[in-house]
């Protein structure tokens, strides 16, 4: 790992996420973070690694980075945030879109055509992190 570009890191800790290997992925922040800065490393899971992978390994890397005991609470941070742009965008709790919990996680259930309205006005990178806590319907 010592010669990795940050673009090959990136790649790197977004393999370890698809593979569930928290052990080498704990290895790979802490090398990453010594390598390119805490911040940078910050960034990455902020704005570059949701963009390679996909939806359904986002919320493995949240629980990767967030102790389990913050978990929901970032969930819900994130959803928060959405339903407040849904909010400022005209969209209305329990028409638009609604909230619910399973599993002792938040999520919000919309139709495709307002997740698709929400989708265009958020950042590409913000989208992809609510996204496993949005359930679309028909």
């Amino acid at each position: 790992m010592s010669k990795l570009t940050f673009e090959q890191w990136v790649r790197y800790a977004a393999i370890t996420i698809r593979n569930n290997n928290f052990e080498e992925f704990a290895k790979c922040v802490e090398f990453g973070a010594g390598r390119f800065g805490g911040e940078i490393i910050y960034e990455a899971f902020n704005n570059e690694i949701p963009l390679i992978l996909d939806v359904k390994y986002i919320s493995r890397m949240h629980k990767f980075i967030i102790s389990s005991e913050r978990y929901e609470e970032v969930v819900l941070r994130l959803l928060t945030t959405l339903t407040k742009l849904m909010a400022s965008s005209g969209f209305t709790v329990g028409v638009d879109f609604s909230y619910g919990k399973e599993d002792n996680i938040s999520y919000l259930t919309m139709s495709e055509t307002t997740a698709l309205m929400v989708e265009n006005r958020c950042h590409p990178c913000s989208w992809k992190h609510c996204l496993p806590y949005i359930k679309i319907c028909s």
